[in-house]
């Protein structure tokens, strides 16, 4: 959460994890000192939540996002998150060894029901994959290599296997010994070689892109996330009509999705998130 709005906004967010939670929380937040100031003075009004909550906060500098971009060494973005978005690609180097897994939400998402559902998703993943996130077979963008499949605004992270197979790459790994970084091989696959000035210019939608990247290079590394868990204002035409009104048959709800046929599921009328019960 860079900036006073941007924490004006995630605040929202943190409302709903207290609202609608059903197990003790740990947040931990990326930001700057304003958005900490913000944040800080809505959490104080926090007395007695219904499950323990602990955050923590997480304020690198931003010269020390340019350095980490500068020793990874190949990328860049015009995307309007911008320096601080790409750091959604650094999650795993940020937060401390012992936070071994992570559920990643944009600032500017809510939940409408129990995030301990979103949680239980780790448990049904394969041993192998390391990263979920919605898929969007369907979708054509070829201006952005088709990044747009993917959406990292809600994404389930193993932490501990990003580190171990060294996500992103460093000139300090590379000085150091020559165990290669993943990321590099995925980005020439999807986008070529670096240019002139060893930089890729030609990639989209910031972070995404590179995700977009590593997921489509990796699949053993990737399972899509249910649609259950990412109603998105980008592609609400997913839903149309039907989103919102509960006497609906499935029948005409699934006759108005335009982007699920032949997609990982179908999204049934009137839900969002799963509404089972949480033990």
């Amino acid at each position: 959460m860079w900036s006073e709005d941007a924490a004006a906004e995630g605040a929202l967010l943190l409302k709903t994890i207290l609202l609608y939670s059903t197990r003790p929380s740990d947040i931990h937040i990326i930001c700057d000192d304003n958005a900490e100031r913000l944040l800080r003075s809505r959490l104080d009004l926090v007395q007695n939540p219904l499950y323990h909550v602990r955050v923590w906060f997480y304020k690198p500098t931003w010269q020390s996002m340019l350095d980490r971009v500068e020793r990874e060494g190949s990328i860049k973005t015009d995307h309007s998150a911008g320096l601080p978005g790409l750091m959604k690609l650094f999650i795993h180097e940020i937060l401390p060894p012992t936070v071994k897994k992570s559920i990643y939400i944009d600032t500017d998402a809510l939940f409408i029901a129990n995030p301990a559902l979103l949680w239980d998703v780790f448990g049904s993943l394969q041993p192998s994959t390391a990263i979920a996130m919605a898929s969007h077979p369907d979708q054509n963008s070829p201006e952005w290599h088709h990044a747009s499949r993917i959406c990292s605004c809600v994404m389930l992270l193993d932490l501990e296997k990003l580190r171990n197979m060294r996500l992103m790459d460093s000139r300090i790994y590379r000085e150091h010994d020559d165990i290669p970084a993943l990321a590099p091989e995925a980005f020439k696959a999807k986008y070529g070689l670096p240019k002139a000035n060893g930089r890729y210019d030609n990639v989209r939608l910031g972070d995404q892109g590179y995700w977009w990247a590593i997921v489509d290079h990796r699949r053993d590394l990737f399972e899509p996330l249910s649609y259950d868990f990412e109603v998105t204002s980008c592609l609400l035409d997913t839903y149309l009509t039907g989103l919102g009104n509960e006497l609906t048959t499935i029948e005409e709800e699934l006759r108005h999705q335009i982007h699920t046929k032949d997609t990982p599921q179908e999204v049934m009328p009137g839900s969002i998130f799963p509404n089972q019960p949480v033990s």
